[in-house]
């Protein structure tokens, strides 16, 4: 007798293959001959067509990381399935944390994806190719760490071969992993009550259609002495379609932590920005926004109305306008303005807030970053002013509860030497003590300056990306670009307080507010 599950999983098998062979609406018409309800018909499938993608991560490649920046046609945050009647295109993304994360023990370059064909995914007009030959490995390894997942996987039978990658070595021999629903690899979408039994999931989240998971394959490799020259990444073309997002070669050697220096004494680094592994709580690229996502963000907060008391200025209405390079905030023009947003929700220890912000035009701060409570009793904040001729004002400068500094001062100067129209990477995180960290990065992933042990506080923190003006010594406007920000849940491991020794320097005038 067939179980419920398997007359489920059988019945969704032959939709899917239908869908894939006779287009969508022979679903809607098989299942009204079968007596059931008929949906509304599907658009006509979408006729997709591969395309490079720019990665979502600009971070270096390290030696054990193989590079699929060649092969990637897939954007994680920006969606790349084709819409259908069960959402969007940007409705079905993949909202992982972007650049160089440690999920399993493992490190991962997450920046993209390569996409394979499928029955499933064909139907729907996408035209990924079923296969990916010759991704370029070029090093010996004693095993290799695969990060991928499977659409449409939950349609196919358990143990059934979806797929394959295809080892060729220097010496001419090869050798397959096959990926097996089930074992190795399974189904993105958490709806499955099985996960595979020879892989680790590693990561979970959700979109907008439905919830989400994706999986560290770990293969041993027979040849260790032996290059890999090349890998092909093979779809089987079943219902499922696999998709790899990163692969790192391993070794014995010790695993190299996340990026933990010593307290910083230069004002560039290291070239090696990795994020905070953990779940995405708040996720908005901003290139990719129409208009404010007020799901997220609201310019209507009792805690912008605290900071707008405490820096006792007039609230100014951001004037917010997006595009391809990300959300532009403008409006504050005078003396002792403030503007900003304000997350909908607050966010408990530990966490890492963290955006990419650029200046554009700066007379006093054209961006300012925060973490803080309700009440205003647990804070840190990086601010910047970016005007070069408004000494002694000029500089980034953090500040956080046990500073010494009231709130409205600008607490330490944190970098001495920004400028406009360079894209600032700052992280503010917060661990289950109370501990802070603020780290500030530039374009490239170079390190300028880190600030750990801050005495900080364990409050839900709302997180709040604003301008403001004081009392500059040039009046006028203050433009910043947006370009993204993300809430993880986890934390920077706190080292003792250390600080950029050359650019340190305690604010004793009525800094960055009085600008």
């Amino acid at each position: 007798m067939k179980t419920i599950q398997q007359t489920w999983r059988q019945s969704l098998t032959a939709f899917a293959l239908l869908a894939a062979i006779h287009g969508p609406d022979a679903v809607a018409r098989e299942t009204q001959n079968q007596g059931q309800p008929q949906a509304a018909a599907p658009a006509a499938p979408h006729r997709l067509a591969v395309r490079t993608f720019k990665v979502d991560a600009n971070t270096l490649v390290a030696a054990r990381q193989v590079d699929l920046s060649d092969y990637f046609n897939g954007s994680l945050h920006q969606g790349w399935l084709p819409s259908t009647e069960n959402g969007t295109a940007a409705q079905k993304n993949l909202p992982m944390p972007l650049g160089v994360t440690i999920f399993d023990g493992v490190e991962f370059n997450v920046r993209g994806l390569v996409q394979l064909s499928g029955q499933t995914i064909k139907g729907y007009g996408a035209n990924f190719p079923e296969q990916v030959p010759g991704m370029k490995v070029g090093q010996k390894c004693k095993r290799l760490h695969f990060l991928h997942a499977a659409g449409w996987a939950n349609y196919v039978e358990e143990g059934v071969q979806i797929g394959k990658y295809v080892l060729h070595y220097a010496d001419g021999s090869q050798r397959e992993i096959p990926l097996l629903n089930g074992d190795n690899v399974g189904d993105w979408g958490g709806i499955s009550t099985e996960n595979p039994k020879h892989a680790a999931i590693v990561w979970t989240g959700h979109n907008d259609t439905m919830d989400l998971r994706v999986f560290k394959t770990t293969w041993e490799n027979p040849l260790p002495d032996q290059l890999i020259e090349t890998i092909d990444y093979v779809s089987d073309m079943t219902v499922a379609s696999p998709f790899l997002i990163a692969i790192t070669a391993g070794s014995d050697e010790p695993r190299r932590e996340p990026l933990q220096p010593e307290p910083v004494a230069q004002e560039r680094g290291s070239g090696f920005l990795p994020v905070v592994a953990g779940q995405t709580l708040l996720l908005d690229d901003f290139a990719s926004d129409t208009a404010l996502n007020t799901s997220l963000w609201t310019t209507q907060s009792r805690v912008l109305g605290a900071l707008l008391a405490n820096y006792t200025s007039q609230w100014v209405d951001p004037t917010l306008s997006f595009g391809p390079g990300g959300m532009q905030m403008s409006g504050i023009g005078a003396e002792n303005e403030f503007t900003g947003l304000a997350s909908v929700q607050t966010y408990s220890p530990p966490l890492t807030l963290a955006v990419t912000v650029e200046g554009i035009i700066a007379n006093g701060n054209p961006f300012e970053l925060l973490l803080v409570s309700s009440d205003l009793s647990s804070r840190m904040s990086l601010s910047g002013n970016l005007n070069s001729a408004n000494p002694p004002y000029y500089g980034i400068w953090v500040n956080y509860t046990g500073s010494g500094t009231t709130f409205h001062m600008g607490g330490d100067l944190f970098f001495s030497k920004p400028t406009t129209n360079v894209p600032y990477t700052i992280q503010l995180s917060v661990d289950e003590a109370g501990n802070g960290t603020a780290l500030l990065a530039d374009t490239n992933g170079d390190l300028l300056c880190l600030r750990t042990g801050l005495s900080v506080g364990t409050a839900p923190f709302y997180a709040v990306l604003a301008q403001r003006e004081g009392q500059p010594n040039t009046v006028g406007t203050n433009v910043a670009v947006w370009h993204r920000a993300s809430v993880v849940q986890g934390a920077r491991k706190t080292t003792p307080a250390g600080h950029c020794t050359s650019t340190a320097q305690r604010s004793t005038t009525p800094s960055p507010t009085r600008r």
